[in-house]
């Protein structure tokens, strides 16, 4: 858990970029507090800033996460539904299996659409 200023501290972001990134829904404190998520979320932001990508250009990365999101609700949904523990630690096993898929899809697509960029 750590305040607005931690967050703000250990990510190195301003004040304003943060309130940029609230606005756009890529980070939210639960409560009156972030999570590590939210910290890794804003250190990531802050460096690309360094390379001149603005929080509004990191929208699309946010509607991307959403839709993996929906697409996984839509496959764990048929076990949450079931009421046996079995059933609810199988959709979280199934959870994790499709979001780390997800995050190695993406990775190769990123690096094969890179592959085409190199002179």
């Amino acid at each position: 858990r750590l305040s607005r200023d931690e967050l703000l501290k250990n990510s190195g972001m301003s004040d304003n970029q943060l309130v940029e990134i609230e606005s756009y829904g890529l980070i939210a404190p639960r409560g009156r507090h972030y999570d590590g998520d939210a910290l890794s979320i804003a250190k990531a932001v802050t460096e690309m800033a360094s390379f001149g990508i603005e929080s509004r250009h990191l929208r699309s990365f946010k509607s991307a996460a959403d839709r993996e999101i929906g697409l996984i609700e839509q496959v764990i949904t048929p076990l949450t539904r079931q009421k046996s523990a079995e059933s609810k630690a199988r959709a979280e096993e199934v959870q994790k299996e499709i979001a780390s898929l997800s995050i190695r899809l993406h990775a190769a697509l990123v690096r094969g659409g890179l592959h085409r960029l190199r002179p």
